[in-house]
Parts: C-alpha cells; sequence; structure tokens
C-alpha cells in the first residue's frame, strides 16, 4: 500500500506542478524558438490525459521523433523509478514515535479522518506519513475519482511521459530542467502549519479537484490559452508566495538553461508545465524579450 502510494505521488508530483492547456485555435501549446546554432521546440504538457485527447498532435510526436535531445522538467526513466520511489518514501514518513495524530490539530485530524472513513479508508494507515504527503494522496483520490473520461475511456500517461517513452525506444538522449531533489524540496520546506493548511485546503475543496482538471483538459483540447491564464490566477494570485515560488522562480531557473542548449547545434525538444510557457511570467515571453526570434508551431491538417 505504502509503495502505491508514493507511485502516486510521483505522478502527481508532475501534475501539481503544471496545469496545461492551449491558445484557442487549431494550434497545439508548442512554440519554436531560434538560437545562433540550434533550435527549440517548447511544448506544454499535460501529466494525465483521457483516451480521448489522444493521440497527441502529429505535429508533437514527430517532434519528439526527430530531436536531438528531450528535455523534460526532471529525468525519470524506469532505471530512476525505483531510487526516487526510495528517496519519497524516506521524505514523505516520520522518524521516531512522530504520527500525524501528533502534528495535527484536533480538528484537522477528526476532518482528515471523517473523510477518510468515508472513502472507505482508515486513518490509521496514513499515521506514518507527513501532512504534505498525506494532502497530495487526497488530491490524487479526489482527482483520479471514476479514473474515466467524459466518453467513458481511461487516463493515460500525459505529453511528457509519451515523450520520454518515444525518446527511450529510439535511443534519445535526455535532460533535466530539475532535480527530483529540488521539486520534493519545494514541498518538505513547508513548516508543519504550512502542512495542515495543505491538508484543510483539499477537505475544504472536496471534489472541486475531479472538475478543476476536467475543466482543464477541456482547455486543453479546444485550444483555449485564457482558460489557462484564469486558472493560473485562481490556483497562484499574483506576487503569492506560491506563484513566485511554483512559476516565476522556476521559470527565470529554466530560460539561461535554455539558452544555452540553444547555442549547441542540437535540435532540443523541451516539455514542460503548460503554466511556465505562457503569461508575462512565462518562458515564451522572456525568451522573446531577449531577442529570440519564436515562432508558434500549427497543428498540421488531419487527413
Amino acid at each position: 500500500m505504502i509503495h502505491r502510494i508514493v507511485r502516486a505521488f510521483l505522478f502527481l508530483l508532475f501534475l501539481s506542478l503544471s496545469t496545461a492547456t492551449a491558445q484557442r485555435g487549431n494550434s497545439p501549446l508548442m512554440w519554436r524558438v531560434y538560437g545562433d546554432s540550434g533550435t527549440i521546440d517548447l511544448i506544454g504538457s499535460v501529466h494525465l490525459l483521457p483516451s480521448s485527447a489522444l493521440p497527441l498532435p502529429e505535429v508533437m510526436t514527430a517532434a519528439f521523433d526527430s530531436a536531438d535531445v528531450l528535455a523534460l522538467e526532471i529525468t525519470l526513466d524506469s532505471n530512476a523509478m525505483g531510487s526516487a520511489q526510495f528517496k519519497i518514501l524516506s521524505l514523505a514518513m516520520f522518524n521516531g514515535d512522530t504520527t500525524l495524530r501528533k502534528v495535527l490539530s484536533r480538528n484537522t485530524y477528526n476532518a482528515l479522518k471523517k473523510y477518510l472513513k468515508k472513502q472507505g479508508m482508515d486513518v490509521a494507515m496514513f499515521e506514518r506519513f507527513r501532512p504534505w504527503m498525506v494532502g497530495f494522496t487526497i488530491m490524487g483520490m479526489k482527482m483520479m475519482s471514476g479514473g474515466e473520461d467524459d466518453d467513458g475511456g481511461s487516463m493515460e500517461p500525459g505529453v511528457d511521459m509519451i515523450a520520454q517513452q518515444r525518446a527511450e525506444e529510439r535511443g534519445i538522449p535526455t535532460r533535466g530542467l530539475e532535480t527530483i531533489d529540488f521539486q520534493l524540496g519545494l514541498f518538505t520546506g513547508l513548516s508543519l502549519k504550512e502542512q495542515e493548511a495543505f491538508i484543510m485546503q483539499q477537505l475544504r475543496e472536496g471534489d472541486t479537484e475531479s472538475d478543476t482538471f476536467e475543466q482543464l483538459v477541456g482547455s486543453w483540447k479546444r485550444g483555449d490559452s485564457a482558460a489557462l491564464v484564469r486558472s493560473i490566477e485562481k490556483e497562484y494570485p499574483k506576487n503569492s508566495d506560491g506563484y513566485r515560488k511554483l512559476i516565476v522562480a522556476r521559470n527565470d531557473a529554466w530560460v539561461p538553461q535554455i539558452e544555452a542548449w540553444l547555442r549547441e547545434p542540437k535540435r532540443f525538444v523541451v516539455v514542460v508545465g503548460a503554466a511556465h510557457l505562457v503569461g508575462a511570467d512565462g518562458v515564451v515571453a522572456q525568451l522573446k524579450s531577449r531577442g529570440y526570434r519564436v515562432e508558434r508551431v500549427a497543428r498540421q491538417p488531419e487527413q
């Protein structure tokens, strides 16, 4: 049971750090950036997709297959999955005799216990987990409720996972913009008070996480960038700590890496959460402001 929770957290980690959609029209969320020596295709990722949204646009899969290098937020191939699970497990669980009951307020603990009971689960299963991990577990339970899309199909791995699988099959090297340690640090660095607030936020939101996710995927399928901007502003208000920490600071760190890759005589494909590509603080806007030629890539007409 514990290892299933950890695997789910790995998946949710990528999902929670990145939401995705595309601009209104017949174009995928994809830009081509031209450097002096190389080019980079920037692709906005949805990390979980209903089967009805697949296959991906041909222009995306063609970019994956013709790339010299694939870059992701983090690289986590099958060989690295085991070590990542062990790392998460060691960080997500309490040491010594500390338990969830001991660190949460009575009100929060009782609310959690009540919620889990409705899901047919016992709070005792989570006593050894730190609050941030429990919050992610609740988020995942809501997001995955039903396990099907509106057309009755299954939920499938999203854009970045498809890209990595194709790269592995074709022997295309991969690079990461970040490490698993950095991404985990975004959550392990939270105070116990902040972690408890995260749990309460998930409990108060009820099943709205599932609804929000469906809206995001729908926007991605329609090509609606305005919906993405509204979602970002709702989740991370401008100038909030969350927006600066999870969006702006990471974008600022990625742009110099992308610029360095543009100086290599190679064709890169960079797949990141689409929330990092759009808006005034997005990677695309930053690259344009630095004088790079950036073009939106059109979807190839369906045959």
